[in-house]
């Protein structure tokens, strides 16, 4: 068991150092997930080949990265503790036992 405390401590060692050394902290993910989201929630002109103007132009319809959107933000959510999954379930159960099974022996 000592064994394993002293790899998990090397690891989390090994990762601090270069966390360190690549400057990456939580507000260096944070600003980057922030960036991610605004860039994804930024509506873009769909496009579509006009034969007649022999060029890509504007449907009037836009799209945007929701998946992105949506991850990053879930991401920046989870590391604020918005979102906290209780999987813990309490219950309390009476139960009553009701022995009303007759004996074979009854049967006579």
């Amino acid at each position: 068991m000592l064994k394993k405390v002293e790899i998990s401590a090397r690891i989390e060692e090994l990762k601090k150092t270069r966390a360190d050394r690549l400057n990456l902290d939580a507000y260096w993910v944070l600003k980057r997930l922030m960036d991610i989201s605004d860039r994804s929630m930024q509506a873009e002109p769909v496009l579509e080949w006009d034969p007649v103007e022999k060029m890509m132009v504007e449907t009037g319809e836009y799209q945007f990265d929701s998946n992105g959107a949506n991850r990053s933000t879930e991401l920046i959510g989870k590391h604020l503790g918005m979102f906290k999954d209780n999987n813990n379930l309490n219950v309390n159960v009476g139960v009553q036992i009701v022995d009303d099974i007759p004996d074979d022996d009854d049967d006579e």
